[in-house]
């Protein structure tokens, strides 16, 4: 297993540019990190921002013949018997030119006889006949050995065959993507208030945002992670509110339950139509109220992406970066603003242009 101190830092902006060039290439990339750290929601999210089909596949639990044709034997009319052999569907749906994000996921806690099966469609990018063209981006997920009650090293024809790096998303990354539901659908409003509030949360107590248990009895119970946090938010978004507490301690233990409930008490971001009001007193509100708010706005934006929406939130914006001293303005719009990301609405020529004005704005 590589040291991580010694492998590049990818951001979720930044994998966004490694996986266009890998795509472009055809060249397969390793993410290594700790578990829950969002590597599997932010490739669900780059393989929906590229309009490309998902193929997610537990390496752990590959049986490698799967990864080879099935073989069949029928016998013909005159009863002599031959073999037909099939792909998986989705290698005959790949060789047929689908787009798609082919995800190998833990292949760092995958047995050797597994990994050697994988490394055919990583060396070859080929399942017996049928081929996995420059529509295919392979990516691999693995966690260090440090974090893997099982772990194997990879074997080295399949390292030297991967772009090595250190899934490292920055946490205005995280809370962004936590807001945004990661361009998830059906999201209720509850489910948007809470995160809302775990994102403002976790902002001031990124502490809180990671812990890997140190211990093989803690590592067996509920600790707080990335992908934790995101599905107590799931699963509360639809709970009655006496339930939530339990929900989140289900998820994030109860340290880390506790001090967010004491966090949430009193906590409410204003509605929209409140927020955009000239006379809306910012200055009157908490730094972590302020982050929320914000958030909420650009969330609004994405979901309006229309000229008028942009020109009042960017009013927001500059009035914020530009009355107040919180470090909450200027800078998370900007972050938002340089991201690859920007929601799935495209932005038709009157919106861009007034996108363009907010960054001039906020920046002037």
């Amino acid at each position: 297993m590589p040291n991580l101190a010694t492998l590049p830092d990818l951001s979720t902006h930044l994998l966004h540019t490694i996986a266009d060039a890998c795509w472009r290439q055809g060249i397969p990339l390793i993410l290594w990190g700790e578990p829950g750290t969002g590597k599997t929601a932010s490739i669900e999210l780059l393989a929906s921002e590229n309009e490309a089909e998902l193929v997610a596949i537990a390496a752990p639990r590959v049986d490698p013949s799967t990864l080879e044709l099935k073989s069949l034997s029928v016998p013909d009319e005159q009863g002599r018997r031959f073999t037909l052999t099939s792909p998986p569907d989705w290698a005959a749906r790949a060789d047929s030119g689908a787009k798609m994000v082919l995800f190998i996921d833990e292949l760092g806690a995958a047995a050797p006889a597994i990994q050697n099966a994988f490394l055919t469609i990583i060396q070859s990018r080929e399942i017996g006949s049928y081929h996995l063209g420059l529509n295919v981006l392979i990516i691999v997920a693995a966690n260090p050995s440090t974090d893997s009650l099982v772990a194997f090293d990879l074997v080295a024809p399949m390292a030297n065959r991967l772009s090595h790096w250190h899934f490292k998303p920055t946490i205005e990354e995280f809370l962004h993507g936590l807001v945004r539901r990661w361009g998830r659908e059906n999201v209720t409003p509850q489910e948007e208030e809470l995160a809302l509030q775990v994102a403002a949360f976790l902002r001031d107590r990124s502490d809180l945002r990671l812990q890997v248990p140190e211990t093989i009895e803690m590592a067996g119970g509920p600790w707080p992670s990335p992908r934790s946090w995101d599905n107590a938010i799931t699963l509360a978004g639809n709970a009655p509110q006496d339930d939530i507490a339990a929900i989140f301690t289900s998820e994030v233990g109860s340290l880390a339950t506790s001090t967010f409930m004491v966090f949430r008490e009193g906590f409410a971001v204003p509605p929209v139509e409140t927020l955009l009001d000239p006379k809306f007193n910012w200055q009157g509100i908490s730094s972590q109220l302020t982050f929320a708010a914000l958030m909420k706005l650009i969330r609004h934006m994405e979901e309006h992406p229309s000229v008028e929406t942009y020109g009042k939130v960017g009013d927001v914006f500059e009035r914020i970066a530009h009355t107040t001293s919180k470090d909450s303005g200027a800078a998370l719009v900007l972050d938002y603003m340089t991201s690859p990301a920007k929601g799935k609405a495209p932005l038709h020529k009157g919106v861009l242009k007034e996108y363009n004005n907010i960054v001039a704005r906020v920046l002037r």
